[in-house]
C-alpha cells in the first residue's frame, strides 16, 4: 500500500512538472514571438534607412563580436544552469567563481579579435574595420549575459529570462526607429544602440541574480573546478553551434561585397525565426529534464515533438510567402533574398529539433557528446564554405548551412537515443 502511494505521488509530481514545463513553453514561445517581431522591426529600420550596404556592415560587425564572445564563454550558461538546477544553494558561489573565469577570458577574446580583424574584414572599408575593433568590447557584455542566463534559468526564473530577452531587442528597435525619424541613423549609431540596450538589460539581470543568490558567495574551489570542467567539455557545443549559425556571415566580409552580406543576412535572420523559438524553449528543457537530480528522457521526447510541430508550421508559412513578404517588409532591394531563404528553411527546422536533443545530452551529463554532435556540423560548414563560397556566393552558403544543420540533427538524434537508451519507436509516440 505504501509503495502504491509513493508511486502515485511520484506520478502526480511528474505530471505537475510537465504541465509547468508546458506553461513555461507557451510563455517562452509567446515572448519569443514578440522578440522576433522586435528584431523584425529593427531589421526593417536598418534595411530601409541604410540599404543593403549599411545592413551588411552592421550585421558583419555585430556577428563578429558576438561570435568571439560565445567562443570564449567556456560553456558558462549550460554549466551554471546545470549546477543551479541540481543545487539551488550554489548560486552565490557560482557567481563568484565564474566572474573570476570570465574576466580573463574576455580580455583574451578581445585580444584575439583585434588580431583577426584585418583578415576577416579584408574586403571592407577602413571605417567598417575600425567599427569592428571598437565593437569588440561588447564581448564582455556577451559573457556576462551567458552567466546571468545560467543563474536565472537554473534557478527556475524562466519568465524573467523571457522578458529580458524581449526587452533588449524592443529597446533597440524603438531607439532605431527614433533615430531614423530624426535622420540620425548610421551604422555606428545602430551598433552603439545595440551595445547600450544589451548593457542596460544585463544590469537589471544582475540585480535579479543578486537577489536570488543572496549576493556573491565565498570562492568554492571544488565547485569552481567541477563547473569549469563541465563547461569546458560542453564549450564545443556553444562554439560550434555559434559557428554553424554565424560562420557564413563571419567570413563573408573576406570574400563578398557588403551588399551581398546584407541580402544574405535578411534571409538568414528570417529563416532563424524557426530555430530561435526552439532555442529559447530548449534552454528551459535542460533544467526541467534534470529537476530533482534525475534525468527524464520523456521530457526531452515530448519537447522534441512540440518543437518539431511548431517549426514545420512556421517554416511552411515562410516558404510559401517568402517573396511577397520580403518585398512588403524590406522593399524591392531585398526580394532576391527569397531563394536563399527557401534553401535555409528545411535546415532551420532540423536545427530547431537538434536544440532540444542537445539539451537532452546536457541533462544526461554528456556535454562532450553534445560537443561532438555540433562539431560534426561544423566540419560540414567549414569545408563547404571554404570550397563553395568564393566562387558561388550566397546561394552556395545557404546550401552549406542547410547541409550542416541536417548533419547536426542526425548526429544529435543518434547520440541521444544511445545515451538515453531509447528505442526508435519511443521517438514517434505522441
Amino acid at each position: 500500500m505504501l509503495r502504491d502511494s509513493v508511486s502515485c505521488a511520484a506520478s502526480s509530481l511528474r505530471r505537475l512538472r510537465e504541465r509547468e514545463l508546458l506553461r513555461a513553453g507557451v510563455h517562452t514561445y509567446a515572448l519569443s514571438a514578440l522578440t522576433l517581431a522586435a528584431n523584425l522591426l529593427s531589421g526593417i529600420t536598418i534595411a530601409r534607412a541604410l540599404g543593403p550596404d549599411g545592413r551588411g556592415q552592421a550585421v558583419a560587425v555585430a556577428a563578429f563580436a558576438q561570435t568571439i564572445g560565445f567562443a570564449f564563454s567556456v560553456g558558462c550558461a549550460h554549466a551554471v544552469s546545470y549546477r543551479c538546477a541540481r543545487d539551488p544553494s550554489s548560486g552565490g558561489r557560482l557567481l563568484t567563481a565564474w566572474v573570476l573565469f570570465l574576466l580573463p577570458a574576455g580580455v583574451i577574446g578581445v585580444a584575439v579579435g583585434e588580431l583577426v580583424v584585418p583578415v576577416l574584414f579584408h574586403a571592407q572599408s577602413a571605417t567598417v574595420t575600425g567599427l569592428a575593433r571598437v565593437y569588440l568590447l561588447t564581448v564582455f557584455v556577451v559573457l556576462w549575459g551567458e552567466l546571468m542566463n545560467g543563474i536565472l534559468l537554473g534557478s527556475g526564473h524562466y519568465a524573467f529570462v523571457n522578458v529580458a530577452r524581449f526587452a533588449q531587442p524592443a529597446i533597440f528597435a524603438v531607439t532605431l526607429a527614433v533615430l531614423w525619424w530624426a535622420g540620425a541613423l548610421t551604422v555606428a549609431a545602430a551598433l552603439a544602440v545595440a551595445a547600450g540596450s544589451s548593457l542596460l538589460v544585463q544590469v537589471v539581470a544582475l540585480r535579479k541574480a543578486l537577489r536570488i543568490t543572496g549576493g556573491f558567495g565565498a570562492l568554492d574551489r571544488r565547485l569552481a573546478r567541477e563547473t569549469l570542467w563541465y563547461g569546458f567539455r560542453g564549450q564545443g557545443v556553444v562554439l560550434a553551434g555559434a559557428l554553424n549559425q554565424r560562420l557564413d556571415v563571419f567570413i563573408m566580409p573576406a570574400f563578398v561585397a557588403a551588399s551581398s552580406i546584407g541580402i544574405y543576412s535578411i534571409a538568414g535572420n528570417v529563416s532563424l525565426i524557426v530555430s530561435t523559438l526552439a532555442a529559447s524553449f530548449a534552454a528551459l528543457v535542460l533544467p526541467a529534464a534534470i529537476e530533482g537530480g534525475r534525468h527524464r528522457p520523456k521530457t526531452i521526447v515530448h519537447a522534441l515533438h512540440g518543437v518539431l510541430a511548431a517549426a514545420v508550421v512556421c517554416a511552411a508559412v515562410l516558404f510559401v510567402f517568402a517573396r511577397p513578404a520580403l518585398r512588403l517588409v524590406y522593399g524591392d532591394a531585398f526580394v532576391q533574398a527569397a531563394t536563399t531563404l527557401r534553401i535555409l528553411l528545411p535546415g532551420t527546422v532540423l536545427l530547431a529539433a537538434s536544440a532540444v536533443l542537445i539539451a537532452g545530452l546536457y541533462a544526461a551529463n554528456r556535454p562532450s557528446v553534445a560537443t561532438g554532435v555540433q562539431v560534426s556540423g561544423l566540419v560540414v560548414t567549414v569545408v563547404g564554405l571554404l570550397v563553395f563560397l568564393p566562387g558561388h556566393g550566397i546561394v552556395a552558403a545557404a546550401l552549406v548551412s542547410t547541409a550542416a544543420y541536417a548533419t547536426v540533427f542526425t548526429a544529435a538524434l543518434v547520440a541521444y537515443r544511445h545515451c538515453a537508451a531509447l528505442g526508435w519507436l519511443e521517438f514517434l509516440r505522441p
